[in-house]
């Protein structure tokens, strides 16, 4: 899902001034639909329920917002599933966005009120990109704790053949029943990811680290991010790897980590994660590999000119076992960023550029 940085990084400054009114937030309702994510996981949690979540882009597909103010907003459905859901409605409509910007001539009022949806939008995108939503409208229904359950609509999958998002067709849903046969549709996969989760609250020790395993594979590659609080306790359960998963897990762990910093614009940082878990005692050569050549692939996908880094992460990646896929594909890039370079520092001599100042 692709967001505009801009937007991004002016809401993180805009959202400064709102820390004061942090504490005054008004209580959550949840017998109807909510617009921000956090407040529909603190409702679910303190009312044990699971979350529905609608990811919806009103101005570009008009049908899904006739459905979300006609029968995704009645009396019927709302009674029926509020028992059992927290609904929340996340929708990045162009239009809403253009609202959270403060512009001149703003009243105090008018001013607050964009803060405050601005800062709104911002935990609402992070949301999205979280569950890697990559197309409107879609559905997921999650636990209370936000894990993945399972995803409604058309699945559509990734190039590697992975169902990452699921196209809710606005226009099939004209009734209550259409629904409902909609959730029939998934109801074995939520039953079967809601045992796997309560597997994991029911079992200590290696035993649990095993139950978390089982629902990591369960769980969808691109949406494991929700799922780092369990990660982050495999360590300490297996502390000898006994399951065997404690790799894999220190690896999601790190990748969910790297997302926090990229969001953040800190690519160094998050490339520094995977250097860091590429030093544990638990992973094998090929891991070590993989964590070192994804650290220089998330510099090199935010365009990074700190090419001595990049070069060093390709380096440490070959070095490991330079007859491997991974450590000849490093090798290759090491040549190809070599030769650019090359090419670039003659360019600077020629035109009296101090190569070392644009390094």
């Amino acid at each position: 899902m692709k967001f505009c940085k801009r937007f991004i990084i002016r809401v993180s400054i805009l959202c400064l001034s709102l820390s004061f009114f942090a504490a005054c937030k008004n209580s959550i309702d949840s017998s109807k639909w909510i617009d921000n994510f956090d407040d529909g996981r603190s409702a679910a949690q303190k009312e044990d329920k699971k979350i529905l979540v609608l990811f919806s882009n009103f101005d570009k597909n008009p049908e899904s917002k006739v459905l979300k103010d006609g029968l995704l907003s009645s009396e019927e459905f709302l009674s029926a599933f509020t028992k059992e859901y927290v609904l929340v409605n996340l929708d990045f409509s162009k239009s809403l966005l253009e609202k959270a910007y403060p512009v001149e001539g703003m009243s105090e009022s008018e001013e607050k009120a964009a803060l405050a949806l601005a800062e709104k939008i911002e935990d609402n995108i992070k949301a999205a990109y979280t569950y890697d939503v990559a197309d409107y409208p879609s559905i997921y229904v999650l636990s209370k704790e936000g894990y993945v359950l399972a995803m409604l609509g058309q699945e559509v999958p990734d190039e590697f053949g992975e169902a990452t998002s699921a196209i809710l067709n606005s226009k099939e849903i004209k009734s209550m029943e259409d629904l409902t046969n909609l959730f029939l549709q998934k109801d074995k996969e939520i039953k079967e990811m809601e045992a796997l989760i309560a597997d994991v609250k029911n079992k200590s020790g290696p035993e649990k680290a095993r139950a978390i395993h089982a629902l990591y594979e369960a769980t969808g590659l691109k949406k494991r991010y929700a799922l780092h609080d369990l990660g982050m306790q495999m360590k300490n359960l297996d502390p000898k790897n006994e399951s065997g998963f404690v790799p894999q897990a220190l690896m999601a762990v790190a990748n969910a980590d790297a997302m926090d910093l990229v969001y953040s614009q800190k690519i160094e940082e998050a490339a520094n994660v995977f250097n860091d878990v590429a030093s544990s005692e638990f992973l094998s050569v090929e891991e070590k590999q993989a964590c070192y050549y994804q650290a220089a692939a998330i510099l090199m996908n935010s365009e990074s000119s700190n090419f001595p880094l990049i070069l060093r992460y390709y380096e440490l990646c070959s070095k490991m076992d330079p007859e491997s896929d991974m450590g000849k594909a490093a090798k290759a890039a090491i040549e190809q960023i070599s030769k650019f370079l090359g090419m670039f520092q003659n360019s600077s001599k020629e035109n009296s550029i101090d190569f070392e100042e644009v390094k």
